[in-house]
């Protein structure tokens, strides 16, 4: 009996623990997120440019990186709330037929359900299903066994994958992300970061896929430049030779010319030589 009484009380214990450690997560995530929301609010375009800044990137690139990531942060808001919407909508109607079928003044409070389904479906790990799941356990304890299954089904194929279903939608529309895409990174998103990974995944995956694009672009312009620089050093030599011909003809013909000249000279000088050295016999025979 004390073995019991011990591992009872250190199970409580333990029990207890775990919950002031949750409680007292909560409420150190929630005053790290208010002072982050207050400086976000108070400095958020001095904090933007100063990002900005660091960034190695090309100005057009980074108003393109700013720009999508702006597009999927409303894209990820308005699906989290149009998906609520509709799960509260389709509980609270297939509440109300249920509530119909068995005669349950409980179960047709239209707008009560609705705005309750609503409000959990905000919460990514809750969901409806604290809605509809209860509803559904106590018509199964009531008799009402097919009302339960037909309840439960209902939920779980419909109103249970409601929500992945619009966000992909609503990813595809506004961010032009591929539906495989879209839907890896919402159900990856919760996998690995549980609440905050419905809205940290899609934009993850949205700001890869935008700085693939411009690595391809950046890519596909360095290839050019090395293509149309290779094409230039090849053509280069030709016209070298081609503006290297003409002056050398030029030499030639001047080199030329200056040989005529010579020679011409030469044979001038030749004939002034021949007529002085022919001019004493002339003047003697002349004499004689």
């Amino acid at each position: 009996m004390r073995g019991l009484a011990d591992r009872s009380a250190g199970a409580s214990g333990t029990t207890l623990g775990r919950w002031v450690g949750s409680i007292m997560g909560m409420v150190i995530g929630g005053a790290m997120f208010g002072i982050a929301l207050y400086y976000f609010l108070a400095d958020g375009p001095a904090l933007l440019a100063a990002a900005m800044r660091m960034f190695p990137f090309n100005p057009e690139y980074q108003k393109q990186l700013l720009g999508e990531f702006e597009s999927v942060v409303r894209s990820v808001v308005s699906a989290t709330l149009l998906a609520s919407v509709a799960q509260g909508l389709l509980t609270a109607v297939a509440l109300w037929v249920v509530g119909t079928s068995i005669d349950s003044d409980l179960l047709r409070h239209f707008f009560l359900f609705f705005i309750l389904s609503t409000l959990t479906s905000l919460i990514p790990v809750t969901g409806a299903w604290l809605v509809w799941m209860p509803v559904a356990i106590w018509l199964g304890f009531n008799d009402h066994l097919a009302g339960a299954v037909m309840l439960s089904l209902f939920g779980v194929v419909v109103i249970g994958t409601l929500d992945n279903l619009i966000r992909v939608h609503v990813l595809h529309n506004d961010t032009r992300l591929h539906p495989l895409l879209a839907f890896v990174s919402v159900l990856g998103g919760v996998h690995e970061m549980g609440l905050w990974g419905v809205f940290i995944g899609p934009i993850v995956a949205c700001c890869l896929h935008a700085l693939i694009g411009m690595f391809n672009t950046e890519l596909g312009e360095i290839s050019m430049r090395k293509f149309f620089s290779g094409v230039s050093d090849d053509e280069t030599p030709e016209g070298e030779q081609e503006s290297i011909d003409p002056a050398g003809e030029q030499n030639v013909t001047e080199s030329g010319g200056e040989g005529e000249t010579v020679e011409m000279a030469e044979t001038a000088e030749t004939d002034d030589v021949a007529g002085d050295g022919a001019s004493p016999d002339e003047s003697s025979s002349r004499d004689g």
